[in-house]
């Protein structure tokens, strides 16, 4: 199975690298690739195909009703496209910053897919606060507090990386999230060099091989 769901991530990511290389997509490129990025991590983790045919019907998620389930994924969806933007942007100050060096290059990229991770682990400690203030509005008894407990958590950034089958829909989306800034930062350093040196075919599997190896692997050393 996870031979399969390496296959099937190299393949996908393969795919959606040539479609961005492409420049067809214009203005909505980040979008793209934003979005495969997620679904790669998901089709990478033969876990989360399991955990999606059997766990997630008894979720706590579906008992914060419609307006509160909404609110939840309104919220969700704006911290982690923040966050996706953010690393975007930082991604493309790096790469016009790099000498047109491939081995230079390759480097950077590697480093900066560490402090990509790292830095949504730092927003994803701070979002607690942004869900305690909506659930305010749901349930009014709830007292003014501040819930954030510090800038980083390792303990949960490791469980959040870990795809526990038992864990819930929100760690599991938080840990999809997260992952997928690898990919990402990936793709952005590969579409802003290609102004720099040409990025045949070959290259562009190499690089998504080197990805899929590192989504593989990542959270099976955890």
């Amino acid at each position: 199975m996870y031979i399969l769901a390496f296959i099937l991530c190299l393949l996908w990511l393969f795919f959606i690298l040539r479609v961005a290389l492409s420049g067809g997509l214009g203005r909505y490129t980040g979008f793209f690739l934003g979005l495969g990025s997620l679904v790669a991590v998901w089709i990478s983790e033969p876990d989360l195909w399991h955990a999606l045919a059997n766990s997630y019907a008894t979720d706590s998620f579906w008992d914060l009703g419609l307006f509160g389930g909404f609110g939840v994924v309104l919220i969700s969806s704006t911290l982690i496209g923040f966050a996706y933007w953010l690393s975007a942007r930082k991604s493309r100050y790096l790469v016009r910053k790099v000498p047109a060096n491939p081995f230079l290059a390759a480097i950077v990229t590697l480093g900066d897919m560490v402090v990509s991770v790292l830095l949504f682990g730092v927003l994803h400690n701070l979002s607690p606060q942004a869900f305690y203030t909506f659930y305010q509005f749901i349930i009014p008894d709830l007292p003014n507090q501040l819930v954030i407990k510090g800038l980083f958590d390792a303990e949960k950034f490791i469980r959040l990386m870990s795809f526990d089958t038992s864990d819930s829909l929100s760690n599991h989306l938080s840990g999809i999230a997260m992952i997928g800034l690898v990919p990402l930062t990936a793709m952005v350093h590969a579409l802003e060099q290609k102004w720099k040196f040409s990025i045949s075919i070959a290259h562009q599997f190499l690089i998504t091989a080197a990805v899929s190896i590192i989504l593989h692997c990542t959270t099976r050393l955890l």
